[in-house]
């Protein structure tokens, strides 16, 4: 008998789901389910999403007996864990919520929350990077190392995302074939779209300021033809800032598709991609003159749209067959593979030199520790 532990905490009581080898489901009280929201949570999770009969949950209220049999036939292992791996996901997604300054008073539930909406929240967390960095980077002085360290952990964090959970992802739901020319189109359609906004200023958008600086001073000095477009356009920083996001996000709603649970290593990993990009535009930003109300309106503005991004890769491709979507997650996953190539590793090595190797593989470890402990 297969047993998934549910806990609202690491140092709560904890109930179990002990899965029988016919698909029945058992479950074991060490906590009563009438003693707090999480638990609530519970209840609502094996009426909605294990489709318990409400008679049997009248059953359980309140019953704290080692084992309490309930009628839930037909269900594997493998289905049972995607479907706790959503109710952990609802369960912090609540959380989080309910602390947000904008939904004080409104007390959302547990698992009132759509997927779709889910998505877009996890996307604008990650995007909301971008602003955060934005106003450190325009009010604050940053140390370039600091830039630097943060870049290569990034890179790390997001190289091993990649590999472990988006690449493999794709694999499974389309085969080799979807996945390779998926991954590789990606790639391609990024560097295309990156190698058109350089030619229009946005060549260094994910860069601390230290390039643009050097680059200028070669203009002044003759070394460099003054008629190339400059580092300092903020909307092509912006644009190239999309184009860095779009994928970025997108992946976070694909990766609630498998069970209905946001990848946390994801979330992670492209918050921290964003914050440098964050830091080092609005700094080159405030130097061209921009108001702190147009830097910080345009970068919560880019914030919102990778909620949006993340809501319609969840939404839209939810509808189409696992060819598409893995085919679809490879090529987000090729497109952020050469950003991280292009942009992300060359600057963190122009300042951090013989030790970003070192960040990049801590990054990674991180990474694939926090996706086996939340696996």
């Amino acid at each position: 008998m297969a047993a998934l532990h549910l806990r609202a905490k690491p140092n709560a009581r904890r109930n179990e789901l002990l899965l029988a080898a016919d698909g029945t489901v058992t479950v074991r009280l060490q906590a009563p389910l009438h003693d707090g929201k999480a638990n609530d949570c519970l209840l609502r999770f094996l009426a909605d999403v294990l489709e318990v009969p409400s008679s049997s949950l009248v059953l359980l209220a309140g019953h704290t007996a080692p084992f309490k049999k309930v009628d839930v036939p037909g269900f594997t292992e493998a289905e049972l864990q995607a479907a706790l791996a959503a109710y952990r996901t609802q369960i912090i997604t609540c959380f989080l919520l309910r602390r947000s300054a904008f939904l004080t008073r409104t007390k959302p539930h547990c698992m009132a929350f759509p997927l779709w909406l889910q998505a877009g929240f996890w996307g604008l967390v990650s995007g909301s990077a971008l602003l955060i960095g934005a106003a450190i980077g325009y009010f604050l002085h940053v140390p370039q190392r600091l830039i630097a360290a943060v870049m290569a952990f990034g890179s790390g964090v997001l190289i091993s995302t990649l590999s472990l959970e988006l690449m493999e992802d794709a694999y499974r739901r389309g085969g080799f074939d979807a996945a390779a020319f998926g991954f590789v189109g990606g790639a391609a359609a990024y560097t295309l779209a990156n190698w058109l906004l350089a030619r229009h200023g946005a060549k260094h958008r994910k860069r601390s300021g230290h390039q643009q600086h050097a680059e200028r001073q070669q203009v002044q000095a003759g070394d460099k033809p003054a008629t190339e477009p400059g580092d300092d356009n903020g909307m092509a920083l912006a644009i190239g800032a999309l184009l860095d996001g779009i994928p970025e996000s997108i992946v976070i709603g694909l990766s609630m598709l498998a069970g209905g649970a946001v990848s946390t290593v994801a979330v992670v990993a492209i918050f921290l991609s964003n914050l440098p990009e964050g830091l080092s535009s609005a700094a080159g930003m405030k130097k061209a003159g921009r108001t702190p109300l147009y830097v910080l309106g345009l970068w919560a503005s880019i914030a919102l749209v990778s909620g949006v991004s993340a809501l319609v890769g969840f939404t839209v491709f939810s509808h189409f067959s696992p060819n598409v979507i893995g085919a679809t997650t490879a090529v987000a996953a090729g497109a952020v593979l050469a950003m991280i190539a292009d942009t992300m590793i060359p600057e963190a090595f122009e300042v951090a030199h013989n030790f970003t190797g070192l960040i990049t593989v801590l990054g990674f470890l991180a990474a694939f520790v926090l996706s086996k402990l939340g696996g």
